[in-house]
């Protein structure tokens, strides 16, 4: 995940399935100045059953609305059988 620079608040990503989160998933990016970019990388391997889903949330708090990257923003699931 990738936020517009800030040196204001948190920036926090979480994996959820089923729309809670999955153990070991939740990071958040450190905020150091307003000139370098928020970056952050989270993955789980995990048993997923037919009818389950996952999403990403993400959250901050610099008090105003941050751009992100379309293009650094990526959520891959790969089928291991």
């Amino acid at each position: 995940l990738y936020f517009a620079a800030n040196a204001t608040g948190v920036r926090i990503g979480v994996i959820d399935k089923n729309g809670s989160a999955l153990n070991r998933t939740t990071v958040s990016a450190p905020v150091n100045s307003a000139s370098t970019a928020s970056t952050m990388h989270s993955s789980v391997l995990d048993r997923a059953v037919p009818g389950d889903y996952y999403s990403v949330r993400v959250y901050q708090t610099s008090g105003g609305a941050l751009d992100h990257s379309n293009n650094e923003a990526n959520f891959i699931v790969q089928k291991v059988d």
